[in-house]
């Protein structure tokens, strides 16, 4: 029999055997972390995640009489589980007792239902009347669980989105727009209160003004003043400009 990618559900009990012969009972308990021989607690930290269980074996070549599960060193640290028997559960703490036949013993310990406050040092022990007790130590960092990606969107959900985007879109080009002709408007050059009129041959102009408000009375003719466009040309070729105004009723 051969099981592989064992799981945490794959913990319990089996039998095996053919017909000809009786069958043969046995156990398998998955574990995170198994301690035994050179375990080096410091340098292998067991990480776990919050929301889940957590299972250490600790394997001791002798047995013991009485079985402890501690936060942080069992002299003196926190008691968390204590049992004479095979089996002894406290809150979310449990010890399972088992023997190896010709090798020693195992210590499982659990902690069900993590969290992050349960990260820090923790000891398996056996305590001996006649000899030296035995102990192993392990640190546990548990971090949060990630969160589950988002399935895929609904018809209308997909709908919403896609118009909220497209809405969106049409918001942003109308007031870009808006802003582009501020400041074309901004920018385009304004009369100074006079408009001009050039004459077909381009040699004068008339000028009328804008302004009659506060301009002192004129007569009904016409004032003619010659103005030079070209001052360095004051000779018999000079262009004049004619200046005409015209009183309004």
């Amino acid at each position: 029999m051969n099981i592989t990618e064992l799981i945490k559900s794959d913990s319990g009990r089996y039998r095996c055997g053919v017909s000809s012969a009786p069958y043969v009972d046995f156990g398998i308990t998955v574990v995170d972390a198994l301690l035994e021989g050179d375990y080096d607690p410091a340098g292998r930290p067991i990480h776990t995640r919050t929301g889940g269980d957590l299972t250490v074996a600790c394997f001791f070549t002798q047995s013991g009489s009485r079985r402890l599960f501690c936060k942080g060193q069992c002299n003196g640290g926190d008691v968390l589980v204590r049992t004479e028997g095979d089996s002894a559960t406290s809150d979310r703490y449990s010890i399972e007792y088992t023997r190896d036949s010709g090798r020693g013993v195992f210590l499982f310990v659990t902690i069900t239902q993590l969290r992050q406050s349960d990260s820090g040092w923790y000891s398996c022990a056996l305590r001996r009347t006649l000899r030296r007790d035995s102990s192993w130590e392990f640190n546990i960092i548990v971090t949060d669980a990630p969160h589950e990606t988002p399935g895929p969107l609904s018809a209308s959900t997909a709908g919403d989105v896609l118009l909220t985007v497209v809405l969106v879109l049409v918001i942003v080009i109308i007031l870009s727009s808006l802003a582009v002709l501020i400041v074309w408007i901004r920018r385009r050059p304004r009369p100074c209160g006079l408009t001009t009129r050039g004459n077909p041959d381009s040699t004068n102009m008339q000028i009328d003004s804008l302004d009659y408000e506060n301009q002192p009375p004129v007569s009904t003719g016409e004032a003619f003043t010659y103005l030079s466009l070209h001052p360095a040309t004051r000779d018999k070729d000079q262009i004049y400009s004619t200046l005409t105004q015209t009183k309004h009723a």
